[in-house]
């Protein structure tokens, strides 16, 4: 009950505001239970490596990274001492300004923004490694880590955001160094529930 109660809320966080206007003009499929290979091979057609590929350990994280990243696809950022730096308050629900964050993440310690606090410790601790990306990264190498969230049921939205934010971050301004990493927001198998448990967010307009 607990993890279906989960799952029910995280939809009525993901539909809101800005992504039910993408549900509305990109149309969203019904997710459905993935595994770790077809989460690899799906994002591949994104021109994500699985060498940058964490997921979600269970129901539970799931909801919690959901609060965490409010919105999918979206950006969190660290810096090598660990601390998070919100580009913009809890208030504004679109992601419009990713593109020009990432362009200048160097100077994202400059913004000031009304958000919750993140802990990197607790952030990670919500992750399922299974591809040993944080298990071989050297966060001393980088300045920023910046995480992003999708799924394969937000494909079309994926599509439009992705790959723009991958070129903004590998063209940025400045000297420092910077790594992205992918956390896919899927229900997995591994999390032993059941396709009834899954929301369901397609609209009458979007059957085909």
């Amino acid at each position: 009950m607990k993890k279906a109660t989960s799952i029910f809320i995280l939809g009525s966080i993901l539909l809101s505001s800005c992504n039910l206007f993408f549900k509305t003009v990109f149309g969203i499929k019904d997710p459905k239970i993935e595994t770790y290979s077809s989460v690899n091979a799906y994002s591949k057609t994104l021109g994500i490596d699985s060498a940058d590929i964490i997921f979600t350990k269970d129901s539970t994280s799931y909801y919690q990274l959901s609060k965490a990243f409010m919105g999918s696809p979206e950006i969190v950022v660290f810096n090598s001492e660990k601390k998070f730096h919100p580009y913009k308050s809890d208030s504004v629900a679109c992601n419009a300004s990713v593109d020009t964050v990432l362009k200048r993440i160097c100077s994202i310690e400059q913004i000031s923004a009304a958000h919750k606090s993140l802990d990197y410790t607790y952030f990670t601790s919500l992750l399922d490694d299974h591809n040993g990306v944080l298990e071989n990264i050297n966060k001393s190498q980088y300045d920023y880590i910046i995480f992003v969230d999708y799924a394969k049921y937000f494909h079309k939205v994926n599509k439009n955001h992705i790959p723009g934010w991958k070129s903004a971050l590998e063209s940025h301004n400045g000297p420092c160094k910077t790594r992205m990493i992918f956390v896919n927001l899927d229900y997995l198998e591994s999390w032993q529930i059941s396709e009834k448990s899954l929301p369901s967010f397609r609209l009458s307009a979007n059957k085909k």
